[in-house]
């Protein structure tokens, strides 16, 4: 199981496994502050791996950037496209209340969003950990930290929950 990330996935790469209680062989490979583009060397090299399943937490550096969201989605595209031999590729949407708050974050945010589930759908093999919807279920405050991008205690076991669901799902 591969897990390909930036900062979300590190700070749930510990609890994740935890919760897994060795049912996987989990490989982390997420750096802080990285972006799809900036990934997809090392997407490239894991696919050749050849994982049963990947989990892909990824956009909302893309986002925080000011990246265009075409081009958050066709790099998105573009990894998606690498993992194409891979039993389950699962894809996590981004909270969409990330910081500065509403505006052209919260919108840019939305849109890709719209797009992973799109995406998703076309893809066979492929689905969505909605960290969004987690957010929103449990009430922002409850789950993310007061930078509005990071899960606190609470955001990171009910993420760590649903990488592990998925996982046992496929």
């Amino acid at each position: 199981m591969v897990l390909l990330g930036d900062s979300l996935t590190v700070l749930t790469f510990d609890e994740m496994s935890r919760v897994a209680d060795g049912d996987f062989t989990l490989e982390l490979n997420a750096t802080a502050g990285k972006r799809i583009d900036e990934n997809l060397d090392a997407a490239d090299l894991l696919a050749a791996t050849n994982p049963p399943q990947v989990v892909i937490n990824l956009g909302s550096n893309d986002i925080l950037q000011g990246r265009d969201v075409n081009l958050v989605m066709s790099d998105l595209e573009t990894m998606v496209d690498q993992f194409a031999n891979v039993g389950c590729l699962h894809i996590v949407t981004i909270n969409e209340q990330l910081k500065p708050g509403p505006g052209a974050v919260a919108t840019a945010a939305q849109q890709v969003n719209d797009q992973i589930r799109e995406l998703a759908k076309r893809r066979l093999s492929t689905d969505i950990i909605d960290w969004n919807q987690i957010v929103v279920d449990n009430g922002f405050e409850s789950v993310v930290g007061s930078d509005r991008i990071h899960p606190n205690d609470r955001g990171v076991e009910l993420l760590a929950d649903a990488y592990v669901a998925a996982m046992r799902a496929c």
